[in-house]
């Protein structure tokens, strides 16, 4: 796909209205710098939010922010196009976002994500997957969660995308 294929995408996925159109003209270094503090402040603003409704808007604005780290960071590695939206599993075709998130969180990586359940045993604690990095924790006795079947990284965690994204922007000297 063209960056120009890309931002149409989005503008389809979180509609006109968004801070896309802001993002559109910046290069990569900048832009993955802004994406990230777009994304510290979605995530600040969300947790002040005082009603349901506003705190899903903001969950929107974040994934937003989310979908443009990997976008950057993809650019950032000097890639000019953009690979097609994966193969995924059918709750993730459902979710636009949530495609669109599998989508660039795989971009800086040299894998797509595959998701599978994780079961940890609550009478030895072992996880039934040999990725799984929170096996022995006392809050994992039980635990069923969605891992990736090639690196272990948590379904729903969006940490490891963003201290990515961090780690990219230090190793270049920019400060946030």
């Amino acid at each position: 796909m063209t960056e120009d294929e890309v931002y149409a995408m989005l503008a389809k996925a979180f509609g006109p209205g968004t801070r896309l159109k802001e993002f559109r003209d910046l290069g990569p270094l900048e832009g993955l710098r802004e994406s990230v503090k777009y994304w510290h402040w979605a995530e600040d603003i969300q947790e002040k939010a005082t009603s349901d409704r506003k705190w899903w808007e903001y969950e929107n604005e974040k994934t937003l922010a989310y979908v443009l780290m990997g976008v950057f960071c993809w650019r950032l590695l000097g890639h000019d196009d953009f690979p097609a939206l994966p193969d995924a599993s059918p709750d993730v075709l459902m979710d636009e976002h949530a495609h669109l998130c599998l989508w660039s969180r795989s971009l800086p990586l040299d894998h797509v994500h595959k998701w599978v359940t994780c079961h940890h045993d609550r009478k030895t604690n072992r996880a039934s997957h040999p990725r799984c990095k929170i096996t022995g924790g006392k809050g994992s006795v039980g635990l069923s969660h969605q891992i990736c079947d090639v690196c272990g990284e948590e379904r729903f965690d969006p940490q490891p995308m963003v201290d990515r994204a961090q780690r990219m922007l230090k190793e270049r000297g920019v400060v946030l």
